[in-house]
């Protein structure tokens, strides 16, 4: 069950790309990006891989191992290896990130939906690319049907 905002059902995916209910369409496409937490005591950052379900230019819903909790702060850094290499992008967008609900997956996992920092939301390039992300995604569901 979500914490937070809504539950579970709430925020299931769209039938298609196009029904989108947020302030920034919201895409599936499944990639691996690192989170970055303080860890509790002080002991430095503890980093975690975590699986995207979907993201857009504002946020992203994500899974991961690490339990996270509503209102933390943690860092993300999101890999473009999926551009085309003459788009120039740097390696990886790096920025705050604020989880907005939480959930478990039943899986020994749990879901958390980001809200993405200034940082981010504020880079023209980031933009770019999440737009990149958005028509692989759109590519990927019109090869489906």
């Amino acid at each position: 069950m979500f914490q937070g905002a809504a539950e579970r059902d709430e925020i299931a995916e769209a039938e298609s790309p196009f029904d989108e209910r947020r302030d920034a369409e919201r895409y599936t496409i499944t990639f691996k990006l690192s989170v970055f937490v303080d860890a509790p005591g002080g002991g430095g950052p503890v980093v975690s891989t975590a699986s995207v379900s979907n993201i857009s230019r504002l946020g992203a819903l994500i899974e991961t191992r690490q339990p996270l909790a509503p209102s933390q702060s943690v860092t993300v850094a999101i890999p473009t290896d999926q551009r085309p290499e003459d788009m120039r992008m740097p390696e990886a967008f790096v920025g705050g990130a604020t989880v907005a609900r939480v959930g478990r997956t039943g899986r020994g996992k749990y879901l958390a939906g980001l809200r993405f920092g200034e940082l981010l939301t504020q880079n023209p390039e980031f933009t770019m690319y999440t737009e990149f992300l958005h028509s692989t995604a759109l590519t990927n569901w019109l090869l489906t049907q």
